[in-house]
């Protein structure tokens, strides 16, 4: 299995995916839940954090989408919102049939209680379709 390289080596060079809005919410994220350039890498690449039963990651990707307006108070994700901020996230990275992906995840992870799990299974189930249709695009070319 293959996946696409999405990876940094250092805080300036991944947050140069980032818009500049965007990297203003993550740092403000991180100052409360830290979090690893391994974490965001991990997840870009892969659709999941090394550690799962770590807490702080997760609401790492809550407080970013929170900020973000991605997703209100109450734990609703705002799609609209979501498909403007990620279409081309990172770094110009289109995705075909965003909107698809997203119905899905917002159906399958939109009813967890824990906010931070749920924004957490909505942008890994969001990365692990992405790179599934991804590998199966490559297959058919």
């Amino acid at each position: 299995m293959t996946h696409r390289k999405r990876s940094a080596h250092n805080n300036e060079a991944f947050a140069s995916g980032y818009d500049s809005v965007l990297t203003d919410i993550r740092n403000q994220c991180n100052e409360t839940f830290p979090i690893s350039d391994e974490y965001d890498v991990r997840l870009l690449n892969f659709g999941s954090f090394p550690d799962e039963s770590d807490k702080t990651p997760m609401c790492f990707i809550h407080c970013f989408m929170d900020k973000g307006g991605m997703i209100d108070t109450d734990g609703t994700f705002q799609q609209k919102i979501l498909v403007e901020k990620l279409q081309g996230f990172p770094n110009d990275t289109i995705i075909p049939d965003l909107g698809e992906i997203m119905d899905h995840c917002v159906t399958r992870n939109g009813e967890q209680a824990d906010l931070c799990e749920r924004a957490y299974n909505f942008a890994k189930c969001l990365i692990i379709e992405e790179i599934q249709r991804h590998e199966e695009t490559g297959k058919e070319e």
